[in-house]
């Protein structure tokens, strides 16, 4: 999963509760986070964009790994 924040760019795997937890993400903004994370909408309350990325040879971009690592 990709977050874009306000000041940066962060690249996190991680599950909702962590993610949310890793945040301080309010209880309150809780359902609202999760689905701005599933729907790609910014959380205005909270100015955070939420982007997924499921797509596993994205994810190794990221992290700088290519298909000749898993060999």
């Amino acid at each position: 999963m990709k977050i874009k924040l306000k000041k940066g760019r962060v690249v996190i795997m991680a599950t909702e509760s962590i993610l949310l937890d890793a945040l301080r993400i309010p209880a309150r903004y809780a359902d609202e986070v999760l689905e701005a994370m599933e729907s790609k909408k910014k959380v205005k309350k909270l100015d955070v964009d939420f982007e997924i990325v499921d797509d596993p040879e994205e994810i190794r971009k990221m992290f700088g790994y290519s298909s000749k690592d898993e060999e």
